[in-house]
């Protein structure tokens, strides 16, 4: 698709405009645009499934029950 795109807008296409298959493109181009993310990029969203995995695995796995937030207050 990216090169299809560069043959259609020329060679500055390359330079000025980046790939993305985010409505709102990637984080930091959300950031570098509007100053704030909008809808997060796929790069954010699987580390966030993959931090929920391993938070979750570690409940799983555990010999007693962790403690809740607050319990440590």
């Amino acid at each position: 698709m990216d090169q299809e795109a560069v043959k259609v807008a020329g060679p500055d296409y390359q330079y000025k405009h980046c790939l993305s298959f985010e409505e709102h493109g990637s984080n930091d181009s959300q950031i570098e645009t509007d100053g704030f993310v909008t809808t997060p990029d796929f790069k954010s969203v699987l580390q966030m499934a993959i931090d929920a995995e391993a938070g979750a695995l570690s409940m799983v796995e555990a010999n007693e029950p962790p403690k809740l937030p607050y319990e440590d207050m």
